[in-house]
């Protein structure tokens, strides 16, 4: 039986009755073998993590969309020392530029995506959570200072928020379960 790559290469390699060079045949075979049941479901798994990449894109979206709406009039006029921004990080790429600013924004989201593709499910799960807390609480600030009845609205981002991660986790499930047995409807 055939259980790896090897073998459909040591497999390849007695077919060539001349004894002659088959890189090329086997290099063919390296991508048209089968990839090997416990394979496909780490595939299969790691393709449906990006469920978990959702909520915090989401959310980190909403809050650098509210944090550049937020600054000051003196700020777009040219004075980067208006800047107003709670995450020191991103405070500093706000006096630098705005676009400085996006550019930490685009950094920041495939540094959380890859940290959720690289974790098991149960710690890729949490860090989606925590990702999405703290940008929901960035948001939130903005809003519950600067938007009349900023309270309620705030409840109803954590509430939508909240909706949100349970939708992208149904669908993480529906992709796992034929391949995992795991978060199927009868659990």
């Amino acid at each position: 039986m055939l259980h790896s790559r090897q073998d459909y290469y040591e497999m390849i390699r007695s077919y060539d009755p001349k004894g002659r060079s088959s890189t090329n045949i086997v290099l063919l075979a390296a991508f048209v073998a089968p990839v090997p049941d416990s394979s496909r479901k780490e595939l299969a798994m790691s393709k449906a993590k990006i469920w978990f990449c959702v909520p915090p894109f989401a959310l980190c979206m909403l809050d650098q969309g509210i944090t550049l709406v937020g600054q000051t009039p003196e700020y777009w006029a040219g004075n980067r020392s208006a800047a107003m921004e709670g995450n020191p990080w991103f405070h500093w790429l706000l006096l630098q530029h705005p676009l400085a600013f996006e550019a930490g924004i685009a950094v920041w989201v495939c540094v959380f995506s890859l940290i959720i593709f690289a974790l098991p499910r149960r710690a890729a799960m949490t860090v989606s959570i925590a990702i999405v807390l703290g940008h929901a609480w960035g948001a939130a600030t903005w809003i519950c200072w600067f938007l009349p009845y900023g309270y309620w609205f705030t409840l109803v981002l954590f509430f939508v928020s909240a909706i949100l991660i349970v939708a992208t986790w149904e669908k993480f499930g529906q992709s796992t379960s034929q391949s995992r047995g795991i978060f199927s409807s009868t659990h």
